[in-house]
């Protein structure tokens, strides 16, 4: 029988020069290692995918801030523009009254530049920050407020006043204006009642507050939002009962302070707009001048000072000015320096030492909001007035102050702690080495733990280091009845481990420091310290000095097993060894005490530990072949592998995988094969529950063999070739037990080449066959990592094709024939249900044509070496060639039977999926075949697939590839085909 579809004989040298061949593939590229790199990009596909969602989730919410932005100044330009006066500026003249009538900011009456502003809450929530010069390392009172709310915490009761809720009678006119002022805000001062509440109530009674002093002064009730400031400022003087809570109500209050200030501020503001005659609103620019405010607006400002001038105490006098320093702006160019200096003189008259630390506080922070970054020199009079103040505290005065307050001397040292942190940032804020040394001259005469730890805290790393002698001896001398000389070292610590110190004085630093920490007995603060100072020997000494480090913390936590209690302060000490790029890996084990160390971890901390030793060790650029390293990060690995169970995330478990996965990469036994094949047999066993970690022990054992073949040349001995198939039964063991079908295709595919290579025959036709037999259980779909369910046909599709040309170089069976393996996987495909729409069945029978056409060449194009292809075996005898046109005609009855039956749906783009794939199939029936006697079945395939709507742009690739394998420089080269060329016209 005469097949329709006959293969040429084909000079595969001939058409490699002349470029008719496909370049050869690199070892990257090579088929078999498709599976591999197809789970390779379906992770870096998912990376991308998650990156790409938190990257539309970020642009989604800039989006929505910068819409929210834009809605916020149509709004402010609304309220903007319906806040003037029509008819130009009212003129102020020389008899008119800033304190009467309309132009008192406390007065309710009508007010022709009355702006209708509605100021929510969470607008005003944040005054400070949003005043805040663009200086990005400026110092940053947000930050501060979380940690000490927190910290200053108290289950007592809190004294505090209800505070008024009505409003007064409003004023319009004043004949005695001092009088008045102190009439209105003195008003209904009976009428409170003390509270005793929680901490939680007394922050929801002060948030109330706030509330309502915006409420009042949205409805233009300023008197009664002044009163609430007022009294609010008042209760910052109240020091007597529950003043371990005074940081926090420091906290609370100042944001009602700020609130107020920014209310005041911004209704001046708006007063200042120029209203033309047409009605258009031109408001008063940010960066205004003095000059550019109307008159009746400076007017109205010099009116709020004269009320805040007017309250009797001085407390809430100086909070209330402070709250509206900014409104100077409105007056004075360059008024602040002035100010600043005088209100820091006026706060000396503060009776409280702590009440007055805190008014400094407030008024830094008004400072890093208005003033020049470094204008500072009123904070450091204000930081000598502290330290003069403080003399104080070795009189028996303090003894009755605690005594009367019922707080020890410790606790209430440390209530200093945020107002002197925030002060001496905001000095130490671009400060250089002169005024650094002057800071230390100011505290010399003090031996106050928290102040120093405050100046430590302030400065930049640098400076510090610089001076870092000097601070040990100030903080040896610190008295031990206030701040613990270990948090003072641990400061320290923090910045050496940033800047290093003078080269002299690196060693005795580090002994000096550390002959103080060793006799800490308490476990908890010495780990605090060893946590910080083990960055310091790390950074600027050597691993000798971190040894001994080491040492000493095994001997402290050792003790009664306290290890065990301290899991997390040993993890950060062992993450800063590990993490350390300028450290070698290798040189860490060196380390004496470093395995010890190691050995202190338990539970999920273990786990995270050794995941971190993982990760450092993988990042080692060189191999590792030190069997004490390769004993210990084995045992490690089996820890990290052992801690997934049935709860384990995906993420997680992908994160394991890869982790020992380059585990295995590392490893590198060099010349002794038989020492890494055994450790990969141990593996195997520890390392059972990860497909792809198995997977990587089978490509390593490959890995060995090939080593082995490259090292004897090709010559196997005896003992090298016994070595090649004891590799090859190590994979076909491990492979079975892995559950990813497809990576089971892989390997087995992977491994039957090298027991090829390895001239074992009987070993590659025992991996094909188990590869063939699992394509009968292959399922028809599987599932992706997204929960969905995908066909399998791709996956099978893309292994069929690399299987195929596999087999052209397999040997046949001497008895079973040159088709063997062909004939199996022919059933296995067959059988294997299709899904009704799709052309993955026509690619298949494409690529086992295409293997068909090349098994009757004469010479083959590659073989094995010293393996005898079916070229040598079979060669062109007529049985071996009736095989072949057997085969031919089965493939091509399948392939028209198939084109047939998708015919029932061509439809639409299935139409054209289709043309493209019958196209693909005579074009490399092109290529392949006699084109004057297969001409007959190739046209029929190019008049269906112009049926099916095959593109222009396809039709013509099939034209330029006719015209080059029909004709050559030599002439015919498939031979002419007038049916092809009628088809194709």
């Amino acid at each position: 029988m005469t097949a329709q579809w006959v293969p040429r004989q084909r000079d595969w040298v001939k058409e490699k020069e002349s470029g008719l061949l496909e370049p050869e593939l690199s070892l990257d590229d090579h088929p078999l290692l498709e599976a591999l790199k197809e789970q390779k990009r379906e992770q870096e596909e998912a990376a991308a995918r998650e990156k790409a969602e938190k990257e539309a989730k970020e642009a989604a919410r800039k989006k929505e801030k910068k819409e929210r932005k834009r809605k916020e100044r149509e709004r402010e330009r609304e309220k903007k523009k319906n806040g003037g006066v029509s008819g130009g500026l009212t003129e102020v003249t020389d008899d008119f009254d800033p304190l009467s009538g309309g132009a008192d900011p406390l007065s309710g009456g009508s007010d022709p530049f009355q702006e209708s502003m509605v100021v929510g809450v969470t607008n005003i929530k944040s005054v400070s920050e949003s005043r805040r010069p663009h200086i990005s390392d400026a110092p940053v009172w947000e930050s501060k407020k979380g940690p000490i709310l927190n910290k200053y915490t108290t289950n007592e009761a809190i004294p505090v006043p209800s505070f008024v809720k009505g409003v007064g009678p409003k004023v319009t006119v004043a004949t005695d204006r001092v009088k008045n002022r102190l009439e209105q805000l003195d008003e209904e001062e009976g009428d409170e009642v003390m509270l005793k509440l929680t901490q939680k109530d007394y922050q929801d009674h002060i948030e109330k507050r706030r509330t309502e002093l915006i409420s009042a002064w949205e409805t233009d009730k300023r008197v009664k939002a002044l009163r609430v400031a007022i009294k609010c400022a008042k209760l910052l003087g109240d020091t007597t009962q529950v003043i371990q809570f005074y940081p926090t109500k420091f906290v609370l209050i100042s944001e009602i302070l700020d609130t107020f200030g920014r209310l005041v501020f911004d209704r001046l503001k708006l007063r200042s707009n120029i209203v033309l005659d047409d009605g258009v609103a031109i408001p008063l620019k940010d960066d205004f001048r003095a000059d550019d405010v109307a008159d009746h607006s400076k007017e109205t400002c010099r009116n709020w000072f004269f009320k805040t001038a007017s309250i009797r105490e001085l407390l809430p006098r100086l909070y209330m000015e402070m709250a509206i320093l900014e409104c100077y702006r409105f007056l004075e160019n360059d008024a602040f320096p002035k100010a600043f200096e005088r209100i820091n003189k006026m706060i000396r008259g503060v009776a409280d030492p702590l009440v007055a630390q805190y008014a400094r506080a407030y008024l830094a922070r008004k400072g890093v909001q208005l003033m020049k970054p470094n204008a500072s020199q009123y904070l450091f009079d204000g930081f000598k007035d502290y330290l003069f103040v403080e003399r104080r505290f070795a009189t028996p005065w303090l003894k009755e102050h605690l005594e009367l307050r019922r707080v020890e001397r410790v606790v209430y040292l440390d209530l200093y702690s945020p107002a002197l942190d925030w002060v001496l940032e905001c000095i130490a804020y671009r400060g250089d080495q002169t005024l650094f040394e002057e800071l230390l001259q100011q505290y010399a005469g003090s031996d106050n733990g928290f102040v120093l730890n405050a100046i430590i805290s302030a400065f930049k790393p640098q400076l510090i280091a610089s001076n870092a002698l000097q601070l040990v001896s100030y903080i040896k001398a610190a008295a031990s009845d206030n701040v613990d000389k270990v948090t003072l070292y641990r400061t320290l610590g923090v910045h050496l481990a940033l800047a290093s110190p003078r080269a002299k004085d690196k060693v005795s630093l580090l002994t000096s420091v550390w002959k103080d920490v060793k006799v800490v007995e308490d476990t908890d603060s010495y780990l605090q310290v060893a946590e910080v100072w083990i960055a310091y020997p790390l950074n600027h000494l050597s691993l000798r000095e971190v040894n001994i480090i080491l040492k000493d913390i095994l001997t402290h936590v050792t003790v009664d097993k306290k290890y065990f209690e301290y899991q997390g302060h040993l993890h950060a000490i062992i993450n800063k060894l590990l993490g350390n790029p300028a450290v070698k890996f290798t040189d860490i084990f060196a380390m004496k005490y470093f395995l010890p160390f190691l050995d202190l971890f338990r539970g999920e901390t273990q786990t995270e530990v050794n995941k971190s030793l993982l990760s450092t060790f993988t990042r080692s650029p060189e191999s590792v072949s030190d069997s004490r390293i390769i004993t210990t990060m084995f045992a490690v690995a089996k820890t990290v592998h052992d801690s997934i169970n049935a709860l384990s995330l995906g993420d997680e478990k992908r994160e394991i995988t890869n982790l020992l996965s380059k585990f295995l990469q590392k490893i590198d036994f060099g010349n002794d094969v038989e020492k890494h094949l055994n450790f990969l047999v141990e593996a195997r066993a520890s390392f059972a529950d990860l497909d792809t970690v198995k997977g990587e022990l089978v490509s390593t054992a490959c890995t060995l063999a090939v080593k082995t073949i490259r090292k004897v040349n090709n010559k196997l001995t005896k003992v090298s070739s016994s070595f090649v198939r004891a590799c090859i039964a190590y994979a076909f063991i491990t492979i079975p037990s892995m559950e990813d079908v497809f990576l089971r295709l892989s390997l087995y595919s992977l491994a039957g080449q090298v027991a090829l290579l390895g001239q074992s025959v009987t070993q590659a036709e025992t991996l094909f066959k188990s590869a063939i037999v699992l394509l009968k259980d292959l399922p028809t779909t599987i599932v992706g990592r997204d929960g969905k369910s995908y066909s399998s046909e791709p996956q099978l599709l893309t292994f069929v094709n690399n299987f195929m040309s596999i087999l052209v170089a397999m040997p046949g069976h001497p008895e079973k024939g040159a088709f063997y393996l062909f004939d199996a996987l022919y059933t296995v495909i067959n059988r294997f249900e299709w899904e009704l729409k799709s052309t993955a069945r026509l690619e298949m029978n494409v690529a086992l044509l295409r293997y068909l056409a090349t098994t009757p060449q004469k010479k083959l194009p590659y073989e094995w070496s010293k393996v005898e292809s079916n070229d040598v075996l079979f060669g062109q005898t007529a049985a071996h060639l009736k095989k072949v046109t057997k085969h031919v005609n089965s493939v091509l009855k399948d392939i028209n039977k198939e084109i047939e039956r998708l015919g029932n749906y061509a439809d639409g783009n299935s139409q054209i999926e289709q043309a493209e794939v019958i196209l693909e199939l005579v074009n490399m029936s092109l290529c392949v075949t006699e084109l004057s006697e297969s001409q007959e079945v190739i046209s029929n395939w190019i008049s269906i697939a112009r049926k099916r709507r095959a593109t222009t742009k396809l039709l013509q690739l099939t034209k330029s590839i006719y015209t080059t394998f029909s004709t050559s420089s030599e002439g015919a080269v498939g031979g002419s085909s007038p049916l092809i060329l009628k088809a194709l016209a």
